[in-house]
């Protein structure tokens, strides 16, 4: 009889331990929401120099909100696939540098709309239960944390401007800042407003409730432009510009042009660095909420 007893003990710590495994599968998706900060990384504004690539170019000063929305499926217990859409406004400005660049006088703005698809892979797994909700406990259990590494691949809409002596801001594409589409420049056509990013990053989620959770997710986008600020190589003939923008001449030669000569190194070339690409960053506080999964395997809302 206790060999009996054993053997069904045996078996139901068994069956209970997989079905406490297989628990995630019953809340696979979850609609996330939240805000944060987004930074620029390129040729305007940042650390001593030319643009450098990565953190090392980031000026805190030019960092703007954000705003997400995304849906969030778990493939398994480790592996996670997301969509994202995130909009937020990236700036930059020589103003802002103590650096040579702050004779070259150039500004941008831009917002960026961007929707990707990311994966999602868990260092730390993520633990349900009552003893790992915060709302529940009181307390925050650090084993509890949910960190993941995330990559993907997405695209973003993207329209630098400039600020005129006006005090108004214009589109700096159409303006051909650096000679696009005119004879001997560099650019044949207008740049595109339109690119792809690859996202990489880190996160962080912790269990609110059962259904609720909050997050914090930082990523770096690499892509795939040169002209997120309008800034890539080197100064056009700017009587060229002028001429080729006929009531707008004026305004797309300054913008294109506003250095302070007395300031500016003698025999200045360059405008930007062609030989990086520029990248942004955001920094996301989120809010998540699980759905069941429904017979047909959808979520249920």
């Amino acid at each position: 009889m206790k060999k009996i007893l054993f053997v069904i003990s045996i078996f139901f710590f068994i069956f209970y331990a997989d079905l406490s495994a297989q628990r995630w599968k019953k809340v696979r998706y979850e609609v996330l929401g939240g805000i944060g900060v987004s930074g620029y990384l390129g040729d305007l504004g940042g650390a001593d120099g030319p643009g450098r690539p990565f953190i090392s170019d980031l000026d805190l000063s030019g960092t703007r909100f954000a705003g997400n929305i995304g849906m969030r499926y778990r493939w398994t217990d480790r592996v996670s696939f997301k969509w994202n859409l995130i909009s937020g406004m990236i700036n930059g400005s020589d103003v802002y540098s103590d650096s040579r660049r702050s004779a070259r006088n150039l500004s941008f703005r831009s917002l960026i709309v961007e929707s990707s698809i990311q994966v999602e892979y868990s260092i730390q797994k993520e633990k349900t239960g009552r003893r790992y909700n915060l709302l529940t406990t009181g307390k925050l259990r650090w084993e509890g944390i949910n960190t993941y590494l995330f990559t993907g691949v997405g695209g973003f809409y993207f329209n630098p401007q400039g600020k005129y002596i006006d005090n108004k801001w214009y589109n700096l594409q159409p303006l051909a800042t650096e000679g696009q589409g005119l004879p001997g420049a560099k650019e044949d056509k207008p740049y595109s407003k339109i690119a792809a990013c690859f996202p990489l990053g880190i996160g962080f989620k912790y269990g609110l409730s059962r259904k609720l959770n909050f997050g914090i997710e930082m990523g770096y986008r690499f892509t795939t432009t040169d002209f997120l600020d309008d800034v890539s190589d080197s100064y056009y003939d700017n009587e060229a510009i002028r001429n080729a923008n006929g009531a707008n001449g004026d305004i797309a030669a300054y913008l294109a042009d506003p250095r302070d000569m007395d300031k500016a190194p003698s025999g200045q070339k360059w405008r930007g660095n062609p030989k990086s690409r520029d990248g942004y960053l955001f920094i996301l506080f989120n809010v998540s909420m699980k759905l069941r999964v429904a017979r047909n395997g959808l979520p249920r809302f």
